[in-house]
């Protein structure tokens, strides 16, 4: 609930093409699993937080929120271990060792690879 003129963020998992796509398929692929749509499922379900979590472009998102809410603009972020697909352990730690953290911050929030999509907006008078 949010009184006309009020102002929310909101942070939903980002849909996009490195973090949900590309790095879907690489895990699918190292898993095993043929990549379909069902697989890219299945494993962005593994790597979140909840039971069930739902991913979103901007776009997308704009449009769902569109009828109670202004979208002001929104921004992605992210973490530097999002721009390796490879499985947490000793590999990825040294790899990710080698990758600075600008770097990071330039491929997950500049040119919109991390896997958090903020949301600002309001609500309109």
């Amino acid at each position: 609930v949010l009184r006309p003129g009020g102002r929310a963020v909101v942070m939903v998992y980002h849909r996009g093409l490195w973090n949900f796509y590309a790095c879907g398929v690489a895990r699918a692929l190292l898993r095993g699993m043929l990549p379909g749509s069902d697989a890219l499922h299945r494993i962005a379900q593994q790597v979140t937080d909840g039971a069930i979590a739902r991913f979103y472009s901007a776009a997308d998102w704009t449009r769902l929120a569109a009828p109670l809410f202004r979208v002001e603009r929104c921004e992605v972020y992210g973490s530097k271990s999002e721009i390796v697909p490879l499985p947490g352990g000793p590999l990825k730690d040294r790899v990710l060792e080698w990758v600075p953290d600008a770097l990071g911050r330039l491929l997950t929030h500049r040119l919109r690879l991390g896997c958090f999509l903020v949301a600002h907006m309001a609500k309109e008078r």
